[in-house]
C-alpha cells in the first residue's frame, strides 16, 4: 500500500485529495508529504557502503531542487544542488581535510622553489609599510625553515 501511495504521489495526473481518500489517510493533502517516509535507491555511500535513502521530494519543487539524498547509516548528505551546504560527515570533513592539506603541501613546494622571489617580494611588502616587522619576521622564519 505505502508503495502506491508513494507512486501515485509522485504521479502528478493523480490528485492528492482522492489519494488521501483512496487510502483512507488521514491528513491535509499539504502535509502528505511529510509523513511519507524517505525509500532506498540503488546508490551505495561512498564512506561507508551503505545503501542511501532518498526523502521524496514536493510536487512542486523544481527539477534543480535539492534530491535528498544521505546515508541512515553515517550521517553522509548527498548534496545535488551547488548552493546547499556542504555535509558535514566524518567522511566529508576528512575529505576536506586532505584537500586542505594537499593545497598546503603544494603552496609550500611554490614557494620553496621560488624562495628568492618570494624573499624580494616580502622584502619589499614591508618596505613599503604593508606588512608589520612581526608578519615579515615570521615569514622570514618559515622560509630559512624550509
Amino acid at each position: 500500500m505505502l508503495y502506491m501511495v508513494i507512486e501515485k504521489y509522485k504521479n502528478k495526473e493523480y490528485r492528492i485529495i482522492d489519494i488521501l481518500s483512496e487510502y483512507n489517510i488521514n491528513t491535509s493533502d499539504s502535509e502528505l508529504i511529510k509523513i511519507l517516509p524517505a525509500f532506498m535507491i540503488e546508490e551505495k555511500c561512498e564512506y561507508c557502503g551503505s545503501n542511501l535513502y532518498q526523502k521524496i521530494s514536493s510536487r512542486s519543487a523544481s527539477d534543480l531542487a535539492e534530491k535528498n539524498i544521505y546515508c541512515e547509516y553515517c550521517g553522509h548528505i548527498v548534496s545535488t544542488n551547488i548552493f546547499r551546504k556542504k555535509c558535514k560527515c566524518l567522511g566529508c570533513q576528512n575529505k576536506k581535510n586532505k584537500e586542505i592539506e594537499k593545497k598546503k603541501q603544494e603552496i609550500l613546494k611554490l614557494i620553496i622553489n621560488n624562495e628568492s622571489y618570494f624573499r624580494e617580494i616580502l622584502k619589499d611588502a614591508y618596505n613599503r609599510g604593508r606588512i608589520s616587522e612581526n608578519i615579515y619576521n615570521s615569514i622570514e622564519m618559515i622560509l630559512f625553515l624550509c
